[in-house]
């Protein structure tokens, strides 16, 4: 790229000064040789010196370009370190998040265990407590058959005595009465209580 330009530049000039045009003549204000040789130096000079720059610019470049390569890739680097630090941070607030929830989960049902559990002895005292009322109601009523029974036989004894005492009385006082009267004593007797 730099020799095209440079063969353009020569090409120029030579081209203003004059000296590959064939068809122009000479005039008395003409530049010699001599002059467009050290214009052709100085313009080489100078071209030397646009060169140099230019390499120094090039160098410039490239240093700056690879000074912005590493600067990417070390930017690069920082981000994959800050997302591999970020991810290994959310990983572990995952894990414990997960650790917590696994804990709570377990935490409730041991609970709900500890609670079925205690419903289950409560059902089984339940049970026992009703088997026991009716237990008890069955002896009470047992008791009250058995004492109507008992308190029903000895009434019954009593009234039967208090009944027969009272037949004595009355046997006795019709069986006084039959020894003045005859015809009480023949009823008596006929009935065989005489």
């Amino acid at each position: 790229m730099v020799g095209i330009f440079r063969f353009l530049l020569v090409v120029g000039v030579l081209l203003l000064a004059g000296g590959l045009c064939p068809l122009r003549a000479a005039s008395p204000d003409s530049v010699s040789n001599r002059q467009i040789y050290a214009k052709l130096l100085e313009m080489d000079r100078r071209l030397a010196n646009l060169e140099k720059r230019q390499d120094i610019l090039e160098a410039r470049y490239e240093s700056l370009e690879k000074r912005l390569e590493d600067f990417r890739a070390e930017m690069n680097g920082r981000f994959q370190d800050l997302r591999a630090e970020m991810n290994g941070k959310f990983d572990d607030l995952r894990g414990e998040m997960n650790g917590k929830f696994e804990d709570l989960r377990a935490e409730t049902n041991a609970k709900f265990d500890l609670l079925s559990s205690r419903l289950d002895d409560l059902t089984k005292y339940m049970g026992w407590m009703v088997a026991g009322i009716f237990v008890l109601v069955a002896a009470v009523v047992g008791l009250i058959i058995w004492d109507r029974r008992t308190a029903a036989r000895l009434a019954a004894r009593e009234a039967e005595r208090s009944f027969r005492a009272e037949v004595e009385k009355v046997l006795n006082v019709l069986r006084e009465r039959a020894r003045t009267d005859g015809e009480l004593a023949a009823i008596l007797r006929n009935y065989g209580l005489l």
